[in-house]
């Protein structure tokens, strides 16, 4: 039998090696890529970036296309291959969609039908300067006391957009999206309507919308003190008072209630030492009651005063129950129409002293259970 050198063993091997090596190699880099759009770093208004380079090569004569990629960063390598709409083997330029403002590169690399893929080439950054513009602003209100964060809807924003409350730069300014940017109202400011302005630095193009922010400020605000409205009740029905007091949110208050008139009132408030002290006036007539708060550590007072008409129970209860209800007001409308209630009306029933139950002690019995609490 013919023994087999290992010269005769080992070159067909080698060979095979060495074909695999050559099929192995990848398409060429692109070449001569370049905008004929978008010269780098020269600001343009148009929103397409066009593209050009020169073909790849491949040893296998198998080049598929191109793998392009458009993004606002200077090395990203692109991996995909959509047969459908990435650039083909004959293919030496490229277009970009519309795209936002801002700093956009391209990237691209030759691929071949067994899916090897050359180094890629980057091209940029192009600049495309757009004009801002603001759609919304939540919150679009908020106290100067501490900072808030704002965002800002709109389109055409950049990631270099300046945002402005007013003439003052706001802080912590976000890019989220072309349609989005967050920032952050200093604290501070004084109150009042501010104009929200967003600045392509880029362009100096910019946007602003008018009173679209308002702070407040609640730790300045001026106190004012409220006795409450007007009232109507019934001597010997007690009555629940309602002040209120606008103050800072660090201020604190102490309450006193008096009884100015009538002088021959015996009456006596409780807890008048709050907003919401009770009383039961002893008498018919006008009662005036002061409310008074003093701030507590400090020299500020505050007073306002309220009027209560007092009416007697027997000049107004029609139905002689001993309380004032919608049931009397429809017993003397009843009366007024015509209808026969003599037995079942009070004839004492007369708040004007007029000798009859009639529209007078109505409007009395509607006023007492209008301001019934």
């Amino acid at each position: 039998m013919k023994k087999l050198s290992v010269t005769t063993i080992l070159f067909p091997v080698c060979f095979l090696i060495f074909a695999a090596s050559a099929a192995a190699e990848p398409p060429s880099m692109p070449s001569d890529v370049y905008s004929t759009s978008h010269p780098i770093n020269i600001p343009s208004f148009n929103k397409q970036i066009s593209i050009r380079w020169k073909t790849s090569t491949d040893a296998d004569g198998d080049l598929k296309g191109y793998a392009i990629k458009w993004d606002n960063v200077a090395d990203t390598v692109p991996w995909e291959f959509d047969s459908n709409s990435s650039p083909k083997a004959s293919a030496t330029s490229a277009i970009s969609d519309s795209l936002s403002g801002g700093s956009w590169y391209f990237h691209i690399r030759a691929v071949d039908n067994e899916g090897k893929f050359s180094d890629p080439v980057h091209s940029g950054p192009h600049v495309i300067v757009t004009q801002p513009y603001i759609s919304d602003v939540n919150p679009n209100t908020a106290d100067n006391a501490s900072e808030t964060e704002i965002t800002i809807k709109g389109t055409d924003f950049t990631q270099d957009d300046i945002v402005r409350i007013g003439d003052t730069d706001m802080g912590n300014v976000v890019f989220v999206s072309s349609e989005e940017l967050r920032a952050t109202v200093p604290a501070g400011l004084t109150s009042g309507p501010y104009d929200i302005q967003v600045i392509n630095p880029g362009s100096t193009l910019s946007y602003k919308a008018e009173n679209a922010f308002t702070v407040t400020s609640s730790g300045t605000q001026t106190p004012s003190l409220d006795a409450g409205a007007d009232m109507y009740a019934v001597a010997g029905a007690e009555i629940t008072l309602g002040g209120s007091l606008t103050s800072g949110s660090g201020d604190n208050w102490v309450y006193t209630w008096n009884i100015t008139d009538p002088a021959s009132s015996n009456a006596v408030l409780s807890n008048n030492d709050t907003l919401t002290p009770v009383f039961t006036p002893d008498e018919s007539g006008l009662y005036t009651l002061r409310l008074t708060a003093t701030e507590t550590g400090g020299t500020g007072s505050l007073s306002d005063s309220m009027n209560i008409t007092v009416y007697s129970l027997d000049g107004t209860d029609v139905s002689g129950d001993g309380s004032i209800s919608l049931a009397d007001a429809v017993l003397a409308i009843r009366v007024l129409s015509g209808f026969d209630t003599t037995d079942e009306i009070q004839s004492v029933a007369d708040i004007d002293n007029d000798g009859k139950t009639g529209v007078s002690e109505i409007i009395c019995i509607l006023r007492v259970m209008s301001s019934a609490r």
